[in-house]
C-alpha cells in the first residue's frame, strides 16, 4: 500500500473525497496508489494539494529513501526561488550564505507548510544545484 493510500485511509477519506478535496484527478491519484506512477517525481503542487487535503506533511507522502526525496525538494525549492524573483522578493540567495540563514529556511518551509525547516546544509545544497542549473 503506497503511503498516499494509507493517508487516505487513515484520514477516512474515499479516493473520490480526496479528488474533490485536491483538485487532482482521479486518475492520476489512482497512478499513485497503485504504484503505476512514482509520487517521489510528482509536480511539488500536486504534493502541496493531496497534503493540503489529507492535513499532512508532504514528506509523509514520499516513498523510500532521502535520496529519492532529494528531486522533489529541488523542484520545490526551484518554484519557490522563481517565485521570490518573480516577485521582486528575491533576496540576492545566489553566491551567498544567505540561503542557509534561518529566516530564509523558515521562509521556504512556510511557502510549501512544512513541519520542519530543512536544515542549513539542505538548503545551501539546493542553493548549489539551483544556481548550478540556472548556468
Amino acid at each position: 500500500m503506497s503511503k498516499l493510500q494509507e493517508m487516505r485511509k487513515k484520514r477516512m477519506l474515499s479516493q473520490n473525497d480526496l479528488v474533490k478535496a485536491s483538485g487532482v484527478s482521479r486518475t492520476i491519484i489512482l497512478k499513485y496508489e497503485s504504484g503505476e506512477r512514482e509520487i517521489n517525481k510528482a509536480a511539488a503542487i500536486t504534493l502541496l494539494k493531496l497534503s493540503t487535503a489529507l492535513s499532512c506533511k508532504i514528506e509523509d507522502l514520499l516513498e523510500n529513501t532521502n535520496e529519492e526525496k532529494q528531486p522533489v525538494l529541488f523542484n520545490m525549492y526551484k518554484i519557490w526561488r522563481e517565485d521570490l524573483i518573480k516577485n521582486g522578493e528575491d533576496v540576492g540567495l545566489p553566491y551567498t550564505w544567505d540561503s542557509g540563514e534561518a529566516s530564509a529556511r523558515e521562509d521556504f518551509a512556510n511557502y510549501w507548510i512544512m513541519s520542519a525547516e530543512i536544515s542549513f546544509v539542505e538548503m545551501l545544497e539546493l542553493e548549489k544545484l539551483y544556481d548550478a542549473n540556472e548556468k
